[in-house]
């Protein structure tokens, strides 16, 4: 669901929660969960990444320009942690 506006707080509380969420997948990985958890926690961290891609979206270019950084790192880490879990990650917004 698209943002109409960006607002800075929210944006920095959904980047933390993924940080977060790929800090737990990272762990239960590293202790050999592979199971539902982990599947579950993956899925909170993508849905954390896409509400910060729209949160980016709706900013001004200068604004987000560190955002957009963070967001690309997270992505990657997203990808890493998916080819583990078995979900497909889905098209980058263009």
């Amino acid at each position: 669901m698209p943002v109409d506006e960006f607002d800075p707080d929210y944006a920095s509380h959904v980047a933390a929660a993924c940080v977060a969420a790929i800090a737990e997948a990272r762990g239960l990985i590293e202790a050999g969960n592979l199971s539902k958890d982990l599947r579950d926690v993956a899925q909170h961290a993508r849905d954390m990444h896409d509400i910060l891609l729209e949160q980016i979206l709706a900013g001004e270019p200068d604004t987000v320009e560190y955002l957009r950084g963070l967001a690309d790192s997270l992505g990657n880490n997203l990808e890493e942690l998916e080819l583990v879990v078995g979900s497909p990650s889905p098209p980058a917004p263009s």
